[in-house]
C-alpha cells in the first residue's frame, strides 16, 4: 500500500515531452503547449494531445486514470512496468489500493480488445509487472495545425453591420 498526495500536474509520463510552462492540466485541456504525441497500434490511436484513444478514427470512451495507464505502459514498452512504478509515477503520493490498479488495467485491456488470458496488447508478468507488447508504427508528434495558431487575414473588408457603426471609407 502507498500513501499518497494530489497533485494539480499531469502524470510525469506525460509531461515528460513538455516545456515547464505547459505542465498543468489547464494549460493542456486549453490546448496550449506541444505536448503531444500520437501512438498507432493496429487500428489504434493513442493521443496524448487529446487524451483520447480512438479505434478506426471513432473515439473510445476511457477514463482519465485507465488512459495515463495505458499511455505509462506505451510510454514504457521498451521494459516491464512494475505495478510500484505504475502507482509512483501516475499517483504519487496518493494512498492507491491494489485494486485500483487492477481495474485500470483490466480497463485499458478493454479498451484496446484484449484480456488477461489472451493477453495480445497488455502483458501480465507475473511477479514482475506489465508490457505493452502490440507492434506499434513509429509514434508521431502532433503539432497544432498552423491554420490553429495564426489564422490568414482576410482580402475582405469586414461587412458592414447597421448596429457596428462601421462603415467603408471611400478613396
Amino acid at each position: 500500500m502507498y500513501e499518497r498526495h494530489a497533485v494539480s500536474q499531469i502524470p510525469p509520463m506525460l509531461a515528460a515531452s513538455c516545456t515547464p510552462s505547459h505542465r498543468t492540466l489547464e494549460s493542456l485541456a486549453e490546448g496550449r503547449g506541444n505536448c503531444g504525441m500520437i501512438y498507432v497500434f493496429g487500428d489504434y490511436e493513442l493521443d496524448t494531445t487529446l487524451y483520447e484513444l480512438r479505434y478506426a478514427g471513432e473515439p473510445r470512451k476511457m477514463e482519465p486514470r485507465v488512459f495515463n495507464v495505458l499511455a505509462y505502459l506505451i510510454q514504457h514498452r521498451d521494459h516491464v512496468v512494475s505495478r510500484e512504478e505504475l502507482l509512483d509515477h501516475l499517483w504519487p503520493g496518493l494512498f492507491t489500493s491494489e485494486s485500483l490498479l487492477n481495474n485500470c488495467i483490466m480497463e485499458a485491456r478493454k479498451a484496446v480488445a484484449d484480456n488477461g488470458q489472451v493477453q495480445r496488447v497488455i502483458r501480465t508478468i507475473h511477479g514482475r509487472g506489465y508490457r505493452f507488447i502490440a507492434p506499434m508504427a513509429e509514434p508521431r508528434e502532433e503539432h497544432p495545425p498552423r491554420a490553429l495558431l495564426c489564422p490568414p487575414k482576410s482580402p475582405w473588408p469586414p461587412c458592414h453591420h447597421p448596429r457596428s457603426g462601421w462603415r467603408p471609407s471611400h478613396p
